[in-house]
């Protein structure tokens, strides 16, 4: 009886906890009304985030252990969100990331945020796949849709002596960028370099990495992913022939999900003197932020075309070349890709020359890095995959997602 007793007081207890628990739990719950204002544009599918702060409970808890999710005002079906926790804001600050529903320019339709622990209900989301010091890939639902190369072999410097990023396509079949070897074998991917760059009396060519010259990655910052986007960053040295850094970059890939046929990859690289002055020279057919499509291309070139701004889609606070899109065959599909030029990226930034038919393009500018100097620059690069390439009006629309997105507000916590 005793024995029975003790047991029924134990189970008791049990269930209090968990009462208790669950309790604090839902009093850590947060919940916010928030005002997406669309501007002067047509949002579709559009990346938006939001800083805001929290009880202490749900600042100090892993990530993982929490989920996020918008109410619409309209009843329509809750909005997917992913939570992260932004660097130099206040300690009980989070943010929230998830993609605007489809709404016309003047609209600013309304929602409640809401974040908690998280529960076991699962949504499709990304996850990183690494082969240590071969390549890293990220893959949504078990779909390839990057992979950094970040090999280094000093017995194979043909093959290892650039950093890049290779694009699947969107529906994952294939890769669309081209490797090591083929046509122009220092094209590879989405990579980065000048050719003439200057410092202490060198010039070291960061372009086609001749001579021992090679970038080399040399370690990772954090690799993030969730249902809305994923997040990779890297340090990469840019090496002389000595393999004494010239550069030091860090470079930051961030894919949003995107539906069907569209896959949204951001590149953001950050330079830093290792020597004196350093001049990032070069000209403009051997120096920038390129894209390299799949060799395939070169036996294809009747097939490749560019797509351009119309003039009313320039104006005096844009860029004089705000994007441009190369599209472009490989086996029985056509892939369009368009690259970004942010804001915020030198005003001289301008494309390289669109006649390479065979599958390259990119954005290109000069700059001197003086010691102690950050040089911050940001790109997107829109894929499709499909018959007909998207009309400059969609790429435009994107773009100004990108330069000018929707101001989100919040009205404060429910």
């Amino acid at each position: 009886m005793r024995k029975t007793h003790a047991l029924c007081s134990v189970l008791i207890a049990i269930v209090c906890l968990l009462t208790a628990l669950d309790a604090a739990a839902q009093q850590a719950e947060y919940r916010a009304r928030v005002t997406v204002a669309a501007g002067d544009s047509d949002r579709a599918n559009t990346p938006v985030c939001v800083d805001v702060p929290v009880p202490s409970a749900l600042a100090r808890a892993e990530l993982s252990s929490l989920r996020a999710y918008l109410l619409p005002a309209d009843r329509a079906r809750p909005v997917v969100g992913q939570v992260e926790r932004p660097s130099g804001v206040g300690d009980n600050t989070l943010r929230v990331w998830w993609l605007l529903p489809a709404c016309k320019a003047g609209e600013e339709p309304s929602f409640t945020l809401v974040i908690a622990p998280a529960d076991r209900m699962s949504v499709p989301r990304f996850t990183w796949q690494d082969e240590p010091d071969d390549h890293l890939d990220l893959l949504f639902e078990g779909r390839p849709v990057v992979r950094y190369m970040y090999a280094f072999d000093p017995e194979d410097l043909e093959n290892t002596k650039k950093t890049f990023h290779h694009v699947f396509s969107p529906d994952g079949e294939r890769l669309i960028t081209k490797g090591p070897g083929g046509k122009y074998p220092h094209h590879r991917g989405i990579f980065i370099g000048w050719n003439k760059t200057e410092y202490d009396g060198n010039r070291a060519d960061f372009w086609h990495c001749p001579k021992g010259v090679h970038l080399r990655n040399t370690g990772f910052v954090e690799n993030i992913a969730g249902p809305v986007l994923a997040r990779s960053v890297m340090q990469v040295s840019w090496n002389d022939a000595e393999g004494v850094p010239v550069v030091v970059e860090q470079r930051e890939i961030t894919v949003f999900r995107q539906p069907g046929p569209f896959s949204l990859i951001e590149f953001v690289s950050t330079l830093r003197s290792r020597r004196d002055v350093v001049q990032l020279n070069g000209d403009l057919h051997h120096s920038g932020i390129q894209f390299r499509a799949d060799n395939e291309v070169v036996g294809r070139e009747d097939e490749t075309h560019y797509i351009f701004p119309t003039d009313r889609m320039k104006s005096a606070e844009l860029p004089k070349e705000p994007w441009v899109a190369m599209s472009f065959a490989l086996g029985d599909e056509r892939y369009t890709v368009c690259q970004m030029n942010h804001t915020e990226n030198p005003a001289e930034t301008t494309y390289s020359d669109t006649e390479r038919q065979y599958g390259r393009f990119g954005a290109f500018f000069t700059h001197e890095l003086k010691p102690g100097e950050i040089l911050t620059v940001k790109y997107r690069f829109l894929v499709h995959q499909g018959t007909e390439p998207p009309s400059p009006e969609l790429f435009h629309a994107r773009y100004l997602d990108f330069v000018s997105p929707p101001k989100v507000t919040v009205a404060g916590a429910e």
